[in-house]
């Protein structure tokens, strides 16, 4: 008997798992417990020798050849987690072993991240990476740290910060991720944070754990007296030998709910977590490494108090254990303590160490101990520690509440529930306990199906073949036979849906074991995923012909939906029919004949066929199968408008009684089905004998029709085509549908159906009438009803419609859709099988079985559900169950896992290089813009080849057209206009950002002149008629933009020199003229030759003064450096760069206590920053904007600012609209009184390469940074600000891959700081100021980024630059950067491939990984061009064998390792590789044409200049 109470702190563990020396999962390490099997193995000489130990090592005499060894610590299932083997292979093995366990940790619990609609969090740590000290940075690999890419590689997978995160991402869990880090007590620490976080309700559902994998121990370790290590490799708790412990290897995660929660959901309980409790040790010991007696006392007594449990209930302790001559003593001398505050008893309590079994796990040794504890109060058995013979002197067990368990014993719970005790202390001391109670006893559920449906998925077809060998053995186990619908029930909520699938229905576990087995068995279906999210279903309805006796009778009988909704339509055709139509169809034996017969008559079939199909629609949405479209055949049509809403159920049940009793009425006739298509049937039926007329009556497959006639004239045309080889095959049927032998019951159907309520289909269907998608007129039209009974059902258009074959720009048409036919028999899966293309489009799966096969209704049904799933439709699985079953702990996922492996070059000894990219200190951050005086340099000759000048009414373009006609021969002048014109061979007119303007220019210069090599772009500067910012942006960022779009279309790969000229952008001497317009051209100008490397790129920017030898100079630029920014004024030449400034913080306040900030962007990571700041430190009055409702977590910080004593006003605006901002700032007035300071934070994170952005693109960049900063500059122009600040980047001053419109954007927000500079002396107002902010860490744009340690803003850094940049003198331009700004600056100027971005050559494997499995076949490389690009991505991607259709990003790239096989592959086949053109089609095929019309344009070039230079 026990006496349970449960409280609402209380914790179930729901889920474990865990890999153990000597123990591969959580079962066998409860086998090896109560087996007293000690898992640390003794390693021969030859093992040794084998493993590469030294053999001074071997011979050392306090060498301990034992370790506690984890197997296939090497090894990973890279591709199940999305990685490439190169990630795989630099990701820390420790890392990929927690992913792993995590996987089967919640896999063990019955769970699917995926499917879960609340938080679930992960709390972990893992112990020190030794694989990155002795292997990667031993590896020669990473000898640089100077190079950012190689930095951004190591750190990616080798920081301990990323664990939990990483694995939030991988298995989308939207908890909290908190990376634990307290040395020994690491995991057990998890345990209790992660309990905090349930009972605080930030999780529903938490992981929690670590892993630790010892690299230092292979094959043994050196005893060192008096250190930690046992002298002989055995690990003895509390004994009198003790004398230190062994460091083992391996993993382990619990899964945690709140118990209320876990028994309300069925979940299978392995023990209750009654209370936890965490401390540390402070300083009052012997030294930091010292344990503590009242330290380890007092965690262990509060773990108790917050469990409201009394320590005489306690009936063992799972202890930490290690067996030190000094730590085991202590531990137990403080358990007595905690205990005697409670109880006087002695001997009661066993305690044990898994240490003396497994040896210490470091991060992992806290959870795996409580693993083993809730293992104990579950099954009852308490299992032996280990080698304990004699107690440790120092430790009186006679007087204390506890004894040693040395042998398994039986723990019974006859005075009351099971509880134990665990305990993990961290060297440094942070210690943790854990107090544990027996789970719950559990009602089992009803069984409510007769058949059961288990889903099976696998990575692999092996992974899936393995996954079906694990439940069947499952199955075999006695004690499973109570649990058949629940482990279904798991199978079908508790596991992520993988591409391979298989599906198995039985009744028992016998029947399942069988069909597991066997591959041809009718009751599994198997196939592989070929789209993904959820697959669009069309439901097909058949008409009549398809109706048997006992149709769907199995279930009606068994599905309550199914009953329910066949009842309803039987109520409403009694009246109509005359008669039960239940009585009709479910018939005994006795009965077929008399019930077949009358299911003959029309008037019958059709109501009791519409019933059927009704019944079955209707159970296929309850179990969320719902249709994106619907097609149904004659009769089949009524059920498809009924279900999309066009009538009404109990109208729709009135009109086919009536069309099926008015077509009885009719003349008798005859239909004959023809083995041809509606073309060559066509002549048959073009005759003018009216006794022998035949009508075409359906069309339902390309090489099928049924034609109607009379009895007469059917036989005639049969005769006649039989005589010519035609198959043809009567129909049993009374009438000559879709005649017009039948059209006078259409027209009496009309006159009904105008008396009837009609709607617009709310589902789209395809008509029987067009063969195309029924329009809403149609479908509400009493005539086109009429024309519906006499007309062709036309079928197979119908589908071909529905698969986009006949008309592909159709919106309504599906992609892959999954067939399904909601009838009786498969009538209309075989027409649609008959039809090649709209097979090879779609997947089939028929509702019920052929009527031969009647009586396997319910098993085939159930098997349909089962196809469904396969082909990747979601299921509403908790819709089969009126009562949920619970959730069972079944075989976890069998991860394939491979070698991943770098090896140390024992050669190399790791330096720390001096690095110019190394962070900075905060104070170095800093940086404005300066203007360098530069000479230009004109003794270069300037060689121009075919060139294009953009013109404008400008003095300087009269000037420049003058020395370019001297210059070159081929000049083309390009002009502004309203339209494409080509006025002669060398003068166009185009519209400033028409794309096809551009590409019609380039191909026509390209035809006369050949390939554009020179521009110069004069379109920015200003002319007589002002510009608005708009004309401006299209004559200068937009013009940019198409004419890189076009020279990639036209003219790929050709070098080009492009000089832009603009008026109004820098102002060098802090009193020119700034045009804020202007600035937008940097984007661009930084952009292209980045993403263009053949295009070189200068932005000249004239003074408002003109001098004739400018003109001169900018011929030279034609030498400069791509990306260059250059200022012209009077006699000087400025070169733009950005020098490092000191910006110390004043002692005065920056902000003002009770101010009032409004923070547009404010529900952003850094606009919350700031806020929390403002709140926190000066109780400011916040005034947030956001375009979106606030989140919870943004509820949760917006009552957190509250707390701090700000008040908050959180407004949902849009910042580009000015009536909503006005409003804002109104309120704001009204509510506060006034607004001290604005911080302008909103924008767009947004990228597009420059190949595919567009105006649309571009204008959704620029609302919130121009248009919102517009718009605040007007709301505030009369007001009294202390600051304005605009949140730029540093892409506007350096650029980057796909920010071209978004360093734009930015590049505006600092012209307008710098004009408003200007104003502030001249006319005075306010400051305004724009700050280049670098990446912030955790929050903003690139919050998710995984950056190395110095790299980026952490929130609080932000702050303190903030608050520098606001002290006096505010300076209009401030970019902050972690790094030296000018180095970062170098390298990334002009062609990011010739910048120090790419890793150290990939060297050569004997070996490479196999290729994951991909959603394209492979196909191999077939040319020299093909294989030689295949073997630089083999080397980067660390895959042996790389198809041409591969997708890089499939592969595990990403675009920096792009940009890097494209640095390769330009060295390689001497060729000028654009990112744009690559990442359009990031395979191996794609990358092939590209080079090959590069190498191609080149040959013909250099032919064309051959001929041109014989024919001089």
């Amino acid at each position: 008997m026990t006496t349970e109470t449960y409280s609402s702190t209380d914790i179930a563990i729901v889920g474990l798992a865990g890999r153990f020396p000597g123990a591969e999962n959580v079962d066998a390490l409860w086998e090896n417990l109560k087996n007293g099997v000690e898992s640390i193995k003794t390693f021969t000489e030859a093992e040794l020798r084998e493993l590469g130990v030294p053999e001074a090592t071997i011979a050392d005499p306090n060498f301990v050849p034992r370790c506690a060894l984890l197997p296939d610590q090497d090894k990973f299932d890279a591709s199940f987690f999305g990685y490439s083997p190169r990630e795989a292979e630099e990701l820390d093995p420790q890392q990929r072993l927690f992913l792993e366990t995590a996987w089967q940790a919640l896999e063990n619990a019955g769970y699917d991240g995926d499917k879960c609609d609340f938080p679930i969090g992960v709390y972990g740590g893992c112990g020190v990476n030794t694989y990155l000290i002795s292997n990667l940075m031993q590896s020669g690999r990473f000898s640089d740290l100077g190079n950012i890419s190689q930095l951004q590689a190591l750190m990616n997978g080798n920081n301990k910060d990323a664990m939990t995160m990483t694995l939030a991402y991988k298995l989308n869990l939207k908890g909290p991720a908190v990376t634990v880090q307290t040395a020994c007590s690491t995991s057990l620490a998890a345990v209790h944070m992660a309990i905090r976080s349930l009972l605080n309700y930030e999780s529903d559902m938490t992981l929690a754990g670590g892993s630790w994998l010892n690299f230092l121990h292979q094959g043994g370790y050196v005893y060192q007296p008096g250190a930690i290590l046992s002298p002989d490799g055995h690990c003895r708790p509390f004994d009198a030998d003790s004398q230190g412990t062994v460091i083992g290897s391996g993993s382990g995660v619990v899964v945690l709910k709140r118990l209320e929660d876990a028994m309300a959901d069925g979940d299978t309980i392995y023990a209750v977590i009654k209370g936890s409790a965490m401390n540390n040790d402070g300083n009052t010991k012997a030294g930091y490494t010292a344990p503590s007696v009242d330290g380890q006392a007092e965690v262990i007594a509060a773990a108790l108090e917050m469990a409201d449990t009394p320590a005489e209930s306690i009936g063992y302790v799972e202890a930490h254990g290690t067996g030190t001559v000094i730590g085991d003593p202590i531990e137990i001398a403080a358990l007595t303590r905690a205990y005697r505050m409670d109880t006087e008893q002695t001997q009661y309590c066993a305690v044990g160490s898994v240490k003396s079994n497994v040896g210490h796990l470091d991060a992992a040794a806290g959870v795996t101990g409580l693993i083993k504890a809730a293992l104990t109060v579950k099954h009852g058995k308490i299992p032996p520690s280990l080698h304990y013979k004699q107690a440790n002197p120092e430790i009186d067990f006679a007087n204390s509440p506890f004894y040693v368990a040395d042998k398994l014993t039986p723990w019974s719970n006859e005075t009351g529930p099971r509880r134990a005790g665990v305990s993990s202390f961290g060297i440094g001391g942070t210690n943790v306990h854990v107090v544990l109670e027996e789970p719950p006893v559990q009602r089992a559920t009803q069984s409510q199906r007769n058949w059961q449906i288990l889903p099976l998925s696998g990575h692999t077809k092996t992974a899936l073949a393995s996954r079906r060998e694990q439940l069947a053995t499952w199955f075999k186990q006695a004690s499973t036979q109570p649990l058949w619908q629940d482990s279904a029930y798991t199978l079908q909520v508790g596991r992520k849906g993988l591409t391979h699938r298989a599906v198995v229905v039985a009744q028992n576990n016998e029947q399942a074991i069988a069909a597991l087995a066997d591959d041809t068995s009718t009751l599994r279906a198997q196939g592989q995923l070929t789209v993904s999210g959820d697959r669009p279903v069309t439901f097909m309805f058949p008409g009549q012909g398809s109706q048997h006796i006992n149709m769907a009778r199995a279930l009606y009988e068994s599905e309550s939906v199914f009953r329910d909704a066949f009842d309803r339509c039987r109520e409403g055709l009694i009246a109509h029919v005359g008669q039960d139509i239940k009585d009709l169809i479910f018939v005994d034996e006795a009965d077929v004949e008399h019930g077949a017969a009358q299911l003959k008559q029309t008037s019958v079939t059709q109501p009791v066929l519409f019933a059927v199909e009704y019944a079955l629609a209707q159970q296929w949405l309850a179990w969320g199968v719902k249709p994106s479209a619907m097609i149904g055949h004659s009769i089949g049509e009524y059920v498809a408008a009924c279900i999309a809403g066009v009538f009404s159920l109990e109208d729709a049940l009135y009109l086919v009684a009536k069309r099926g009793e008015f077509i009885q009425a009719q003349a008798p006739g005859c239909m004959l089905s023809v083995a041809l298509s509606e073309a060559a049937l066509a002549p048959y039926l073009d005759t003018d004998n009216l006794e022998h007329k035949v009508e075409l009556a359906a069309v339902n497959s390309p090489e099928n029709c049924v034609v109607s006639g009379s009895e007469q004239a059917i036989a005639a045309l049969s005769n006649r085509l039989t005589e010519q080889g035609v198959v043809v095959q009567p129909l049993h049927v009374s009438h000559a549908f879709h005649s017009s032998l039948v059209s006078d019951a259409g027209e009496q159907l009309a006159k009904l159906i105008a008396q009837v309520q009609r709607n617009a289909p709310s589902i789209p269907f395809v008509s029987n009438v067009t063969g195309t998608w029924i329009t809403d007129q149609q479908a509400t039209d009493p005539q086109y009803w009429a024309q519906h009974l006499a007309q062709a059902v036309r079928f197979n258009q119908g589908l071909r419609t529905i698969v986009n074959l006949d008309n592909p720009a159709s919106e309504n048409g599906l992609e892959q859709t999954v067939l399904l036919e909601v009838g009786p028999s498969n009538t209309l899966s075989q027409l649609a099988g008959r039809d090649a293309e709209v097979k090879a489009q779609t997947s089939i799966v028929t509702s019920l079985p052929h009527p031969r096969k009647a009586q396997e209704t319910e098993q085939h049904f159930a098997l349909a559900l089962g196809r469904l799933w396969i082909e990747g439709v979601e299921i509403d699985w908790d819709a089969l169950y009126e009562q949920t079953p619970h959730r069972v702990a079944l075989p976890v996922y069998p991860f394939e896992r491979k070698r991943f492996w770098i090896e140390a070059d024992a050669n190399i000894v790791a330096q720390n290089n001096h690095n110019a990219l190394a962070p900075k200190p905060i104070e170095q951050w800093c940086y404005i813009p300066s203007y360098k005086r530069s000479v230009p340099d004109l003794t270069q000759p300037v060689e121009l080849g075919c060139t294009l000048l953009f013109e404008t009414q400008h003095k300087a373009c009269d000037l420049l057209l003058d020395k370019l006609h001297t210059q070159s021969d081929k000049l083309i002048r390009v002009k502004l206009g309203q339209a494409f014109q080509q006025e002669s061979d060398n003068e166009f007119v185009i519209r400033a950002a028409q794309l096809s303007d551009y590409q019609q220019l380039i191909a026509s210069v390209n035809q006369i002149h050949g390939p554009v090599s020179h521009i110069f772009h004069l379109w920015s500067l200003p002319t007589s008629e002002p510009a608005d910012l708009n004309q401006t942006q299209q004559q200068g960022m937009m013009s940019l933009i198409a004419l890189a779009q076009a020279l990639e279309s036209q003219q790929l790969g050709q070098p080009v020199n492009l000089s832009v000229v603009s008026q109004g952008l820098a102002d060098v001497s802090g009193n020119d003229e700034i045009s804020p317009a202007q600035s937008m051209l940097l984007g661009p100008c930084k952009v292209i030759p980045q993403e263009f490397p053949h295009i070189q790129c200068q932005l000249v920017d004239f003074g408002a003064q003109l001098y004739g030898d400018w003109v001169d100079w900018l011929l030279s630029e034609q030498h400069g450096e791509a990306g260059e920014v250059v200022a012209y004024r009077s006699y000087h030449r400025w070169l733009m760069g950005f020098e490092a400034t000191a910006k110390p913080k004043q002692n005065e306040a920056i902000y003002r206590q009770g101010g009032v900030y409004l923070i547009t962007g404010g529900l952003g990571g850094v606009g919350l920053v700031m806020a929390e700041h403002l709140a926190e430190h000066y109780q400011a009055k916040l005034v947030l904007l956001g375009r979106s409702t606030p989140s919870e977590a943004q509820q949760q910080k917006l009552a957190q600012l509250q707390s701090f004593g700000a008040q908050v006003l959180v407004k949902q605006a849009d910042v580009a609209d000015f009536e909503q901002m006005a409003e804002v700032v109104a309120q704001a007035h009204q509510q506060f009184g006034q607004i001290n300071g604005v911080i302008h934070a909103a924008g767009s994170g947004a990228t597009s390469l420059i190949s595919s952005t567009d105006a649309a693109f571009v204008e959704q960049m620029f609302a919130a940074k121009v248009v919102g900063t517009q718009h605040l500059l007007a709301l505030f122009n009369e007001q009294s600000l202390d600051f304005m600040v605009l949140c730029s980047s540093l892409a506007s001053i350096a650029g980057g891959l796909s920010k071209a419109a978004y360093a734009s954007a930015n590049a505006y927000l600092d012209g307008i700081a710098q004009q408003y500079a200007q104003r502030l002396v001249q006319t005075g107002g306010y400051p305004i100021l724009a700050v280049n902010w670098d990446s912030w860490r955790e929050v903003g744009m690139a919050g998710d980024m995984d950056m190395p340690d110095g790299v980026g803003i952490a929130p609080q850094q932000g702050i303190e630059v903030m608050e520098r940049i606001l002290s006096a003198p505010i300076l209009p331009q401030v970019a902050v950067s972690t790094l030296d700004l000018p180095a970062r600056l170098e390298a990334t100027k002009g062609n990011l491939l010739d910048a120090e971005l790419t890793m150290a050559d990939a060297a050569p494997r004997s070996g490479g990984y196999e290729r994951p499995e991909l959603s394209t076949p492979y196909v191999a490389p077939e040319d020299d061009l093909q294989v030689g690009i295949a073997q630089v991505w083999s080397a980067m991607l660390g895959i042996e064998q790389i198809g041409i259709h591969d997708n890089l990003f499939e592969l595990g790239g990403d675009s920096l390792m792009g940009v890097q096989i494209m640095s390769q592959l330009s060295n390689k086949f001497e060729v000028t590789l654009s990112p744009a053109s690559f990442f359009k089609d990031p395979t191996i095929l794609g990358l092939a044409r590209v080079i090959e019309a590069i190498l191609i344009q080149e040959l013909q070039q250099e032919l064309a200049e051959e001929l041109a230079e014989g024919a001089k």
